[in-house]
């Protein structure tokens, strides 16, 4: 009887040795107008998806942009964000800047072109600035929405504590 029990608790103490432990992180950052860390956007609903078994997690933000995620196993994910806060919209500042663009005089950081891309196909081009200029004129609504976000892509493998390639951008 002694012994059953001694392997018993071996083969058991082996099982959970065998057994790989699970590692969580938090994941946390802060919501940015255009990266700018002296800008902050306020109330994002912050959405983080798992790419491997699409389990999604949601964080809304307060005034200071700040969101954070506990004990996020290991995976791959997605991190973006939505809003329904009023947005100042496009400006003439705003479409001179997409003309440039188009006429090759400047060059735009990913975010602005994110935020150029105001019907949402992908590409900045004329109609985006069309769209921009019908934007100021009238107050239509753009096709894209009034807020675009980045969508940070990231692995995690066991790290204690991350901040996604430096927060979440969004203009």
């Amino acid at each position: 009887m002694k012994n059953n029990f001694t392997i018993s608790a071996l083969l058991f103490l082996l099982a959970f040795i065998a057994v790989p432990v699970l590692k969580a992180a938090d994941i946390s950052g802060k919501v940015l107008y255009q990266g700018d860390i002296a800008r902050p956007i306020g109330y994002v609903t912050v959405t983080m998806k798992n790419i491997d078994d699409n389990s999604t997690q949601t964080f809304k933000t307060g005034a200071d942009g700040v969101y954070q995620f506990a004990n996020v196993p290991n995976g791959n994910y997605l991190l973006t964000g939505t809003t329904n806060i009023a947005s100042s919209g496009g400006t003439f500042y705003d479409a001179a800047l997409v003309y440039m663009y188009l006429a090759k005089a400047i060059s735009l950081s990913p975010i602005q072109l994110l935020a150029a891309d105001v019907d949402a196909n992908g590409k900045v081009e004329m109609n985006d600035f069309n769209l921009i200029l019908n934007h100021i004129l009238t107050k239509k609504a753009f096709p894209a929405g009034s807020w675009r976000f980045e969508i940070n892509t990231f692995s995690l493998t066991g790290l204690k504590a991350v901040d996604p390639k430096g927060g979440l951008g969004g203009t």
